[in-house]
């Protein structure tokens, strides 16, 4: 498994620093040309998705965010599982066509999004995906209008191309023993500092 982090361009210089010193030490970046903002989060799928067709040779995605603890000796296991679909595979969390929010953080227009609904889909925390749908997807990029929020537009994908999201209990977000990986923890979101080095220090020891 390699990890890759997609990152675009920053008006810190401090931190463009940072991000080249880091790059030039571990060759983990694929670097945008446009700047980083919560809202250009579906620019940053569109250019992962591009490049793991393009440089990568894989059977599964699993995309990420850089808050959530991905519990690599359990994931592995799973995604070789006789029972995992080698095909046609989009799982994580599910939302079930979720109301479109008209107030609030996420706020759509009805110019943007005019339906009631979303397409069911996976948060975007996290979800794995396998090779043909990501390859599917990155086809139909053109034809499908962009839309500003990350997770529901892989939804939107998934809903023109005939893909069925898939729930997986294993993809978890924040809950009481936060810190503690469970038996069917796959992926847990809202994971930072302390708390993510602990559940780390926990899941080997449980090895």
């Amino acid at each position: 498994m390699e990890d890759s982090f997609l990152v675009a361009q920053t008006q810190i210089i401090q931190d463009s620093d940072l991000l080249i010193k880091e790059n030039e030490d571990y060759s983990d970046l694929i670097r945008a040309d446009y700047y980083d903002s919560y809202w250009n989060q579906t620019l940053k799928i569109l250019m992962g998705f591009e490049w793991a067709v393009r440089y990568c040779s894989f059977s599964f995605l699993l995309k990420a965010d850089d808050d959530v603890f991905v519990n690599v000796p359990k994931l592995i296991p799973f995604l070789n599982a006789p029972t995992t679909q080698t095909e046609k595979l989009y799982t994580g969390r599910l939302h079930k066509k979720p109301d479109v929010q008209r107030n609030g953080k996420w706020k759509v227009s009805n110019e943007e999004y005019s339906e009631k609904n979303y397409p069911s889909h996976c948060s975007g925390f996290a979800f794995v995906l396998s090779y043909d749908v990501v390859a599917l997807f990155v086809e139909v990029f053109e034809m499908i209008p962009y839309f500003r929020i990350d997770d529901v537009y892989v939804g939107i994908l998934a809903d023109k191309t005939g893909i069925i999201p898939v729930h997986n209990e294993g993809f978890e977000v924040s809950r009481e023993n936060l810190c503690i990986p469970f038996d069917n923890t796959l992926v847990r979101h809202g994971m930072v500092d302390e708390c993510l080095a602990e559940i780390y220090n926990r899941t080997k020891e449980s090895k």
